[in-house]
């Protein structure tokens, strides 16, 4: 991911079972974080993804809240929550598992 000519972070599409594909994002640049460069990153990989690369299902999972909070407002669905499925440090955090499919991504473009 590139913003006003640097790069910030990484984006991937890794093709799943069947149909699907599960997206993976990183905003590595710390002052980046916040300003929206993931909310667009994730529009234009669901673009490409049903569209010129033919995906009928996007997935992703994270425990971070941020890119939670933020799969919620561009309108994936929760497919599961496995607790304490991440340790950070000496503390045990929930794993969120989302969806997104081609037809639900029509209807909100």
């Amino acid at each position: 991911i590139i913003a006003e000519k640097k790069h910030i972070g990484n984006l991937f599409l890794r093709r799943g079972k069947g149909n699907s594909t599960d997206l993976s994002i990183m905003i590595g640049e710390k002052k980046a974080r916040g300003k929206g460069y993931g909310k667009e990153a994730i529009r234009a990989a669901s673009a490409l993804a049903f569209g010129t690369l033919g995906f009928t299902s996007l997935t992703a999972g994270s425990a971070n809240p941020a890119f939670n909070a933020l799969m919620q407002r561009l309108g994936w669905k929760r497919t599961k929550v496995k607790r304490s499925g991440f340790l950070l440090g000496r503390r045990h955090i929930d794993v969120v598992y989302w969806r997104m499919v081609k037809k639900e991504y029509a209807k909100r473009k």
